[in-house]
């Protein structure tokens, strides 16, 4: 869905810039009204090795354990060429 999509568009673009930066993106607007909260990775192979290196992160596990989001959608974009290889994005609706 929408979520899926800002986090596809945010991935790539951390792949484009070959963003080596962990962290927030802007926050972007949903059709609801509501932002779109965007965290990026870099550098993990498989969607376990992103998860589990998301919970040890603070910023990351508490957007995956907020009480105000109601959905996320989470993107990879292989960059092979890049610095990381692969870049993350997890989109939530809170």
């Amino acid at each position: 869905g929408e979520l899926m999509r800002v986090a596809e568009q945010a991935a790539d673009k951390a792949a484009r810039e070959d963003r080596s930066t962990f962290g927030e993106m802007p926050q972007l607007p949903l059709s609801a009204g509501r932002p779109a909260q965007v965290k990026l990775s870099a550098g993990y192979l498989t969607m376990a090795e992103a998860f589990s290196g998301w919970r040890d992160v603070p910023l990351y596990n508490k957007t995956l354990l907020s009480r105000e989001a109601q959905a996320l959608g989470i993107a990879a974009i292989r960059a092979p060429q890049g610095k990381y290889r692969v870049y993350w994005a997890l989109a939530t609706d809170g």
